[in-house]
């Protein structure tokens, strides 16, 4: 496999996708370009920066991530728990994920930080001590979730039920946090 070290991938000037071919890519940085439904089985990223990328439909089947950071980058429909596990790190910032799966996945050493959930799947992940401050987890679902210390402080439209998922040492703001009582539809009104 070939080695791609410290090289920028930017769009070209009157095409903003741009082919990458199966090689280990180590600091790399790319910058505005369109990689919707490309097939990076096998492909190995370490410490590699994507900013304002569209990975949506990506395939990650096998794929090493290691020391990931994207910002302000679209990962639509991408199912996560097909990369190779082994160092997987990935820190968003900024990003809109909707329709991603992280179906049982070891997310520790993750950060989801401002960024779109809609209807993620995070269902029997163990998300112990994950930031995921300012993030809209719109129709996410979480079940049999650990969430044990998890940061939702400033996220929004949750909902996670108690009964089903691990929130010891979980931190929440309010009013949001009256979203993990929704399952019991009771009534709380303001003091006057």
């Amino acid at each position: 496999m070939d080695l791609i070290y410290d090289q920028v991938f930017t769009r070209e000037k009157d095409d903003e996708s741009i082919q990458i071919t199966l090689a280990e890519y180590d600091r790399c940085r790319f910058e505005g370009v369109d990689l919707v439904g490309q097939d990076f089985g096998r492909f190995r990223f370490i410490e590699c920066e994507f900013v304002d990328c569209d990975l949506s439909q990506v395939d990650l089947s096998d794929t090493v991530l290691q020391n990931i950071r994207m910002v302000d980058c679209r990962a639509r429909g991408v199912v996560f728990e097909r990369c190779d596990t082994l160092g997987l790190q990935i820190f968003f910032e900024r990003c809109q994920l909707d329709f991603a799966s992280f179906y049982g996945m070891n997310l520790k050493r993750f950060s989801f930080v401002d960024c779109g959930l809609t209807e993620v799947d995070f269902t029997e992940a163990d998300m112990n001590g994950v930031n995921m401050t300012g993030s809209d987890l719109d129709r996410a679902q979480f079940e049999r979730t650990n969430l044990s210390e998890v940061d939702l402080r400033g996220a929004v439209q949750y909902t996670i039920d108690p009964e089903l998922n691990q929130l010891k040492g979980a931190k929440f703001s309010a009013p949001e946090v009256l979203r993990l009582l929704a399952k019991y539809q009771i009534k709380i009104e303001p003091i006057v």
